[in-house]
């Protein structure tokens, strides 16, 4: 992954290199550095033999390349170690200069083109991997053992090496790196690496000196390109080439193709994702003359990424032939490859399945019936320039993905277009785009223009899809009709706080849902992540706030809290954090207040939640503790206020699930109303409200565990104190404060830790303070005993304690605590 800065920087330096050859002599250039050439006259393809430098080879194996194509300007031994180098790198190996950007400035100090060069270096994706010299099995056991289906021998084959990433680091990580080519193919640059951690974990991605790194399960530097070594070696005299959706596919093919056939039958894959949409088009003329099989994975983004590979080659190829694997088609993701071979599917069956799969035609190439003036039907062939998807005859590829749609649904479904419904009382319609992962307010759609249609959704999807000028396009839809099908889609469901489900963390059905900007996870067994907006009848959304969690980042620490160890050390981190605060009357309060933290984040999942009161005379840490620590521990999850109104709570709310911080909770004119807003929360209560314009009435309910500092909270009803959990801070002991904090990163990845525990015990938490609330604890309020028994279910499950030992526990909290004085 690299910024649009860099991004800009590297297409400018590969036109530059581009010039620079365009403007030498190749042949003199190598015989300057003492290249021997004997080759007479070049071949079609460019290629002038030569004696291999610095080896004894009296046969010449090795050429120049001096044609006009991509690889231009190469150095391509057929011996020795194989090299392929550039004119630059042979430059530096092979004459006296020092680095291959030395050798660059010299030629295009000769063609004049030192003007062009940009001031910042040109960054090599090579020098962010020190590359290791010898193979060693032992490295890559742990990946071998996390991926079933792929061998050690696919990963050489598909030019797999050890390195060490990042190459500048103190401490870098073992991955295996395979290089990524241009049209070129393994005589051109290599253009970019996908690395993969060898131990089968997650990697993390380096950001710059001083920035945090990011797990990810792969990561691509430099440029996208095509990968499988193998297959491009082979790629001249090849039969039969897969295509296949990733690296793991890509690996566990080139595993299953038998020894036989694997100078015949070849497998790529593309270092981008499915949503690649430039490297297909730039490549296609690599597939010239070929017979192909695209095998991507059973959900529609795999799907649809076969369509554009498809439609990129099918005009240049002999054939091309969609294989789809025997899964349903998902959402998101679908099985793929490897679970289709994990599960014992054999080479043999696949080609049976390639044999049986209908050969792809261009929409160039494929009769159309037309009728002509005299109404008679001829069969005509559509013009070259109608090659992309037609709304009237889809692309056979994607044919199922559409398959019982209607006209409308078809349109939207082109677009990328999730219409939600109609938010209720109003003639809004809500949206969802899946190419710019947005959620979208449609307030009038019969004045909705084309404008408004890039912005919400993309340029790409429209402009494909779209018709832009005066003039119809039968190939494309009217902003008419796409108009009506947003309309006919967004009538057909009324939108309400209860059936959205908005930022934060939720149950449905016995899992939770993790909903985050622009995508959520499921949390059933493992996490899975989806950027489909809707759920077994609920409404996602996904477009309001920033992001408030990383997914990966969850995902390595859920496999951490596997470990009770580790579950452990997490609460007694976050307890020696909030013991900072000496001052607290009650000694256990910094292990009380980890406990709270964790269902805080989890508030909506509980059939009861007590509310959480800190209280204090001034200048008892109260502001810091809200302000400098939990809301950083809450991060972008938070909401945080000081005197607030309780119908500015209610609307900034809405359908998320916030963790409310309030701080200053004194006495004013709202602060009863706030209270009586947060007692319907206990047990999810909804309040009935009246709206000005549409004289309809609006539910609204709280499912939070809402948190407020005072020095005084003003609970005088009896009900309302024994729902709240009193967190009392007394007078600090010297007039000079020494509280320390941590950063606020480090703060939130401690929320994030505390989070991932709550998620880890969720249903034992549940279960526990079900039996806890049942039992008697003396003279103990049955709403206090009902508020203590989450936080001291939490505990009693991340310590390890049957029901007996933590009812023991909350008793002890009992006997520190005097209801009535509270």
């Amino acid at each position: 992954p690299t910024s649009k800065k860099k991004q800009n920087r590297e297409i400018k330096w590969d036109e530059i290199n581009r010039l620079v050859l365009d403007a030498t002599d190749i042949e003199a250039a190598y015989r300057e550095i003492g290249v021997e050439i004997v080759g007479k006259r070049p071949s079609a393809s460019g290629w002038l033999q030569c004696r291999a430098f610095g080896r004894d080879d009296k046969s010449p194996s090795a050429a120049i390349n001096i044609g006009d194509g991509p690889i231009r300007g190469r150095y391509r031994d057929l011996g020795g170690n194989g090299d392929s180098l550039s004119l630059f790198d042979a430059a530096a190996q092979f004459g006296t200069f020092g680095t291959w950007e030395d050798a660059r400035r010299e030629y295009a100090k000769r063609a004049d083109l030192l003007k062009k060069f940009p001031k910042s270096d040109q960054e090599r994706p090579a020098e962010k991997l020190s590359f290791v010299e010898n193979w060693n099995r032992l490295t890559i056991r742990g990946l071998l053992k996390a991926y079933p289906g792929i061998t050690e021998e696919a990963i050489l084959l598909c030019g797999g090496v050890i390195a060490r990433y990042p190459a500048k680091s103190p401490q870098p990580r073992y991955v295996v790196s395979w290089p990524a080519y241009g049209p070129g193919g393994i005589d051109g640059e290599t253009r970019g690496y996908v690395i993969q951690a060898a131990d089968g974990g997650l990697i993390d991605l380096f950001k710059g000196e001083g920035n945090p790194t990011q797990p990810e399960k792969r990561i691509t530097l430099g440029a996208s390109g095509l990968l499988g070594r193998h297959g491009l070696k082979h790629w001249e005299a090849a039969e039969l080439v897969w295509k296949v959706e990733g690296v793991s596919d890509l690996l566990t093919l080139q595993s299953a193709i038998p020894a036989e056939l694997r100078e015949k039958h070849v497998v790529i894959t593309n270092a981008g994702g499915t949503h690649e949409s430039g490297l297909p088009i730039e490549v296609a003329p690599m597939f010239s003359g070929k017979s192909v099989a695209v095998l991507h994975d059973c959900d529609v983004p795999g799907q649809q990424g076969a369509g554009k590979w498809i439609g990129a080659i099918s005009s240049l190829v002999d054939s091309v032939r969609n294989v789809v694997l025997p899964f349903e088609i998902e959402p998101n993701h679908g099985k793929d490859l490897r679970d289709w071979i994990v599960a014992g599917g054999t080479y043999e069956q696949l080609l049976g399945m390639l044999a049986a799969a209908g050969e792809m035609r261009t929409q160039a190439a494929a009769p159309a019936v037309q009728q002509d003036a005299a109404g008679q039907t001829a069969e005509v062939l559509l013009p070259a320039s109608q090659t992309h998807l037609s709304p009237a005859q889809p692309n056979l590829s994607i044919a199922a993905e559409f398959a019982g749609l209607t006209p409308e649904q078809q349109c939207l479904k082109r677009l990328g277009i999730v219409v939600l419904g109609e938010i209720e009382g109003t003639k809004t319609i809500t949206a969802f785009s899946q190419h710019l992962a947005k959620v979208v307010e449609i307030k009038a759609i019969d004045r909705y223009k084309i404008e408004n249609l890039i912005q919400d959704f993309g340029e790409i999807p429209v402009k494909a899809h779209v018709a832009m000028g005066s003039e119809p396009d039968p190939a494309k839809f009217a902003v008419s009709f796409i108009r009506q099908s947003i309309a006919a889609e967004g009538g057909k469901r009324r939108l309400t706080d209860g059936n959205q489900l908005g930022l934060g963390i939720w149950e449905l059905n016995g899992r939770l849902l993790l909903v985050n900007s622009g995508e959520f996870a499921i949390l059933n067994g493992h996490l899975e992540k989806s950027v489909v907006p809707t759920m077994e009848g609920k409404l996602i959304d996904l477009g309001s706030g920033t992001k408030w969690y990383e997914f990966e980042q969850i995902n390595s620490l859920l496999a951490e809290s596997e470990s009770s160890e580790w579950c452990q050390s997490v609460l007694n981190e976050a307890s020696e954090l909030f013991a900072r605060w000496d001052n607290w009357v009650i000694n256990d309060t910094p292990q009380l207040m980890s406990a709270l933290v964790c269902i805080s984040f989890l508030q909506t999942v509980w059939d009861f939640r007590p509310q959480i009161a800190v209280c204090g005379p001034t200048n008892s840490g109260k502001s810091c503790l809200m302000e400098d620590c939990l809301k950083h521990i809450f991060g972008e999850l938070v909401l945080t206020c000081s005197k607030p109104s309780e119908a500015g709570i209610r609307q900034f709310i809405g359908h998320t699930a916030r963790v409310i911080l309030i701080d200053e909770f004194e006495h004013d004119q709202h602060r009863e109303k706030i209270l009586e807003l947060f007692r319907t929360s206990s047990r999810g209560a909804e309040t009935l409200r009246g709206t000005a314009g549409s004289q309809k009435g609006v539910k609204f309910g709280l499912k939070h565990l809402p948190w407020v500092s005072a020095i005084e909270v003003g609970l005088k009803r009896a009900p309302d104190r024994n729902r709240y959990i009193m967190l009392e801070l007394g007078k600090v002991k010297s007039n000079k404060s020494t509280l320390v904090v941590p950063s606020p990163d480090a703060l939130r990845l401690l929320g994030t830790k505390l989070m991932v525990v709550g998620l880890r015990h969720w249903r034992k938490v549940k279960a526990a303070a079900a039996e806890l609330k049942q039992r008697g604890y003396g003279q103990v309020d049955r709403r206090v005993v009902e508020s203590f028994s989450l936080p001291c279910a939490m505990l009693g499950s991340v310590l390890g304690m049957d029901t007996a030992q933590t009812a023991d526990l909350m008793q002890s909290m009992f006997d520190k605590r005097d209801q009535a004085a509270q």
